[in-house]
């Protein structure tokens, strides 16, 4: 019987120096790891999902240590760097913030205006608009003085009084709504003062406003209209 409990006593010393042994080579791992990385510096990431157009708001933004080796000027270190600033593209949670995909809250000026277009008037063609893409709108409406069926490739017949133009091209969009799915339900495009009167007809009194993605570069500041 003593024998056994000297057994269980020294098997229990050695799990015991063993679980010592084990802690301290962790921890030398541990110290020499951060050693290795450096200095550590904390740069800011999505605390959720952010939408591309809108403003970032408080709640998803969180801090994250790297290593300062690996910081970039393009990572933001503080929350005064996203001050009147919104994402050009959809953020995931968990990604890294840089200044690369931000501009400021606006590219208005005194100059220029902001047009929402709203589905399901306004059909966007393309997914993937986001903001200070360039986008074309072709407009389709009713008229009396719409050219005669044989003048008119697409008529559908002699009573067909529909007109389809160009209303501008290479206009800036400023933001962009989506859905849960990433479906855009609505756009906001620069406009000059007078070109608005135009869009906000057509929201008004056309069948259709479709927007096209233009193969121009996206916009760097503020940015109007050609008119058609």
């Amino acid at each position: 019987m003593f024998e056994t409990k000297r057994r269980a006593l020294l098997f229990m010393t050695i799990s015991i120096g063993m679980a010592v042994v084990a802690i301290l080579l962790f921890s030398t791992y541990i110290s020499n790891t951060q050693a290795s990385l450096g200095e550590m510096v904390t740069v800011h990431v999505a605390d959720g999902n952010i939408e591309a157009g809108k403003p970032i708001p408080d709640n998803l933004i969180a801090t994250k240590e790297i290593p300062k080796k690996f910081m970039l000027p393009s990572l933001i270190q503080s929350k005064d760097e996203l001050k009147g600033k919104i994402s050009m593209v959809p953020i995931p949670k968990g990604e890294v913030l840089t200044t690369t995909v931000l501009r400021d809250d606006t590219i208005l000026s005194d100059k220029y205006r902001q047009v929402i277009l709203r589905a399901p008037i306004a059909v966007f063609d393309d997914a993937t608009i986001s903001a200070l893409d360039k986008v074309d709108l072709i407009v389709t409406y009713e008229s009396e003085d719409a050219p005669k069926a044989e003048e008119q490739p697409h008529s559908s017949g002699p009573s067909d009084k529909r007109i389809t133009k160009v209303l501008f091209k290479d206009i800036t969009v400023n933001t962009v709504g989506l859905k849960n799915n990433n479906e855009i339900v609505n756009m906001g495009v620069v406009l000059t003062l007078e070109q608005s009167k135009s869009a906000i007809w057509g929201l008004n009194y056309a069948k259709e406003i479709r927007v096209l993605k233009s193969g121009s570069q996206k916009a760097s500041k503020e940015g109007g209209a050609e008119k058609k």
